[in-house]
């Protein structure tokens, strides 16, 4: 059983108010009440692009953006423009993540929500990829690394997770990087999320205080609703996640567990 996503599409998007900006939402933009919030859609590509790097996806499943823009470079909102940013399975494809961190929080509002939702590593296509190390993050943002720079990346990626897929999108380096193909640059644990929030806000003077989170052990992701704040008012980040999720589903395990321990005493 995984995680509902009632629980992390729904009752974590009660943080989501005003008028802000979901960046890569390709097919599945995360379901908010109109009333709430204005959605402003941002990708890389346009849309013929994004059917091309995504053979997998239906076309016409894929959304037309409406703003074409790098998520590490969103000049075109000044500071402290937007009510929130929604980032689902986004910052992993992206070659510098610390350089998006800072601009996120740059074009927040005091206040503001970064919705993120990140891909453990252990449950998906990237399970026999080694974590990134936050020392590599570090050196990816110092150096200002980008697609051009990242061929180690490349090279991973196509080894252990491209040539394994039933439709890749390339069949060697060269035409996976001149494709410019969004690849996923690095991956984490949750823990590493944590990791690489707290390095920001000792070092670089990006606060987000952590106000809500959905994590399970088993499932493919875990979601941080991050809260914009200054110095003075940002409490301290955890170093690990405990398990949260729908009560519901909570229950229901508990449920699946003593029905499997009966059905294995027969």
């Amino acid at each position: 059983m995984t995680g509902m996503p009632f629980f992390k599409r729904y009752n974590l998007t009660k943080y989501i108010r005003g008028v802000g900006i979901e960046i890569g939402a390709l097919s599945n933009p995360l379901n908010i009440g109109r009333k709430r919030a204005k959605v402003i859609y941002v990708d890389l590509f346009d849309k013929k692009n994004l059917i091309d790097q995504n053979p997998e996806t239906p076309a016409g499943m894929i959304m037309a953006p409406d703003l074409i823009a790098d998520a590490q470079d969103l000049n075109m909102f000044g500071d402290g423009k937007v009510d929130f940013i929604i980032v689902s399975h986004i910052l992993e494809h992206l070659p510098d993540p610390i350089k998006a961190l800072k601009e996120f929080y740059r074009i927040l509002r005091p206040g503001g929500a970064l919705y993120l939702a990140i891909p453990d590593k252990r449950y998906f296509f990237d399970k026999e990829r080694p974590v990134t190390p936050l020392e590599h993050l570090i050196s990816d943002y110092k150096s200002n690394t980008t697609i051009k720079t990242s061929i180690a990346h490349y090279q991973e990626w196509l080894d252990l997770v491209e040539l394994k897929k039933k439709f890749p999108v390339a069949k060697n380096l060269g035409e996976l990087v001149d494709k410019g193909y969004r690849i996923h640059f690095h991956v984490w644990l949750p823990e590493s999320i944590l990791e690489m929030l707290n390095y920001i806000k000792k070092n670089l003077d990006i606060y987000f205080q952590l106000q809500a989170y959905y994590y399970r052990n088993g499932d493919i992701e875990a979601v941080f609703v991050l809260k914009k704040c200054s110095s003075l008012t940002c409490p301290g980040l955890p170093v690990c996640l405990e398990e949260r999720y729908s009560p519901v589903r909570q229950c229901l395990c508990k449920i699946e567990t003593i029905y499997r321990s009966i059905m294995g005493k027969r």
